[in-house]
Order: structure tokens, then C-alpha cells, then sequence
């Protein structure tokens, strides 16, 4: 029984089609994360202003709210930078509503754990510590952890988050600050 030139060909051109569109199916790229949280962008929010703030003793900057928020935020990320890993200019985002900060989101993705040595984990813990129950770290996540992940745990405006901004030896950075 032999087979028709033109069958042949269909069948052969379906084939070839078909892994064609498999083909290009893995080349498109990957959707966004469901969730993924926003980047904050400079301008009024509902408490208070968000502003570009360089990060002392680095080229980044990061969209934080201003006042105490960007205080405390701002410490943990100058210390980051002195005592973890320097930041470049890339290597810091203010999320949400500028009351959340990503520090090296490259090098340390959501979900991932591991990824600070011990001794950087007890920096960690000890600017915590500076910053009085104020800031929470995303490594501390038992659902989805992110070591880089740093956020306010006190309401924007709250007296806990104000006495945490003066504390030494955060309150040397908060000289010339609007919010005193």
C-alpha cells in the first residue's frame, strides 16, 4: 500500500507546524508574578508624600514615604549597604505606598531562603534591633520569605513608629528633617 504524495505532505506539514507552535510557545516570555506589589512612585498618598531618597554611601535611591518612614527605611539600607553587600543604583526599590523597601531583589528572590550568610543575618537582626520593632524583615515570612524585603510594622504617623525614628543612633540621620 503506498501512501499518496499529498497525504504525505499534509501530514508532514502538520507536523512540522505543530512543533513549530511548541517551539514559539516556549519563547514566549513568562507572565508577571500574580500579586507582584507595585513600585512606589514619587507623589501624595494617603499619609503623607513619597520621595526619591538616596541611600547614604551608595549610588541607590528608593521612592519612600517621607518623614519617619524614610528615616528608619533609610538606616537599614545605609547599614545594609556598610555591612551586608554594597547597593548600586539598581539595587533598591521602594514598594507599595513607599512604606516597603526591596534591597537586591536579584540576589535575594522571594521565596528563596539561604541566601544571607549567618553573620549577615545577625546584621540583620541587630539593625532591626536598631530600629525598635519599628521594621520588619521579609526573611522572617513563613509563608513566603524574601531576605530583601524590609517593611514599616507600625502605622504611618504612629507614636511607636515616631519614637522608633529618634532613637540613637537612628536619630543622628534625621536632622533637617520636615516632619521634627
Amino acid at each position: 500500500m503506498t501512501r499518496s504524495p499529498v497525504h504525505h505532505l499534509a501530514r508532514r506539514t502538520f507536523l512540522t507546524g505543530l512543533l513549530a507552535a511548541g517551539g514559539l510557545a516556549v519563547l514566549e516570555p513568562a507572565p508577571a508574578a500574580a500579586g507582584a506589589p507595585a513600585e512606589a512612585r514619587p507623589g501624595p498618598t494617603r499619609f503623607g508624600n513619597v520621595e526619591t531618597h538616596v541611600i547614604e554611601g551608595s549610588a541607590a535611591s528608593a521612592a519612600l514615604l517621607s518623614g519617619p518612614v524614610a528615616t528608619l527605611l533609610l538606616h537599614v539600607a545605609r547599614r545594609f549597604h556598610y555591612e551586608i553587600a554594597a547597593l548600586t543604583s539598581t539595587d533598591a526599590i521602594g514598594l507599595a505606598d513607599g512604606t516597603e523597601l526591596v534591597i537586591r531583589p536579584d540576589a535575594y528572590p522571594r521565596g528563596a531562603t539561604g541566601c544571607l550568610f549567618p553573620h549577615e543575618v545577625a546584621v540583620v537582626r541587630d539593625i532591626l534591633a536598631d530600629c525598635g520593632g519599628a521594621v520588619r524583615w521579609g526573611g522572617d515570612d513563613r509563608d513566603t520569605p524574601w531576605e530583601g524585603h524590609f517593611r514599616i510594622d507600625a502605622r504611618p504617623g504612629s507614636s511607636t513608629l515616631t519614637a522608633a525614628a529618634v532613637r540613637p543612633p537612628i536619630s543622628s540621620l534625621r536632622k533637617g528633617r520636615s516632619w521634627e
